[in-house]
């Protein structure tokens, strides 16, 4: 009877030591998987944040969202189990979070660039503008674009920064070599009014090179 009683507990301890290593390898795999997801999912933000913009109509609240709210459920996996980790993995967590902090700060002011850089060009060009190699302009359309551009210039010009005379020159320079493109098709009248417009823009252009505030090479 005695012996029954001895392999009983023995059998019981075998039993709990068992239950207990299994959780402890269930712990260990759920501590490593999460770790690695949060690290990733850092990292794939942080790569984003300096990669260039695929799309500068999308809506940055929106994306903030979605990427806020899955960084908040592997950060959560990942406080979880933090007794898990040893002293160096638990600093690096650290680190991670400060990182997805400073990327999130880096992707917001990339969408604000682009969605200022949008709406510029789209008072400069017009809404039928809808890519930046302007294959929309035409000889029908294109003298009512430069008086556009300029009409927009003289307008505004007080409050642009020095950010917007470097697009507001590309996109100057662009809309030129759209001419170019189509200066068999314009009628006379059409260069006429053209070159007006040139000439009032290189003499805004001489105005705003020559102020403290702003250069223009």
């Amino acid at each position: 009877m005695r012996q029954i009683f001895l392999f009983a507990q023995i059998f019981v301890l075998a039993l709990l030591l068992s239950c207990t290593n299994q959780e402890n390898s269930q712990l260990k795999s759920d501590s490593a998987k999460a770790y690695a997801d949060f690290k990733e999912f850092v990292i794939q933000v942080e790569n984003d944040a300096v990669s260039e913009l695929d799309d500068s109509t999308k809506i940055w609240e929106d994306e903030a969202s979605k990427l806020k709210e899955k960084y908040a459920s592997l950060e959560d996996d990942v406080n979880d189990l933090i007794d898990q980790y040893p002293p160096q993995d638990r600093e690096t967590i650290q680190d991670f979070k400060e990182r997805f902090r400073i990327a999130m700060d880096q992707k917001q002011k990339k969408y604000d660039d682009a969605q200022a850089q949008y709406r510029l060009r789209q008072d400069l060009l017009g809404e039928e503008v809808a890519s930046a190699d302007l294959y929309r302009i035409e000889a029908s359309n294109i003298t009512a674009t430069y008086q556009k551009f300029v009409n927009t210039i003289v307008k505004n010009k007080d409050v642009y920064t020095h950010r917007d005379w470097e697009m507001i020159e590309g996109w100057w320079s662009a809309l030129n070599a759209r001419k170019n493109e189509i200066q068999a098709q314009l009628q006379p009248a059409d260069e006429k009014a053209i070159r007006l417009k040139e000439d009032e823009y290189l003499e805004l252009r001489n105005q705003v090179a020559g102020t403290s505030e702003i250069g223009i090479n």
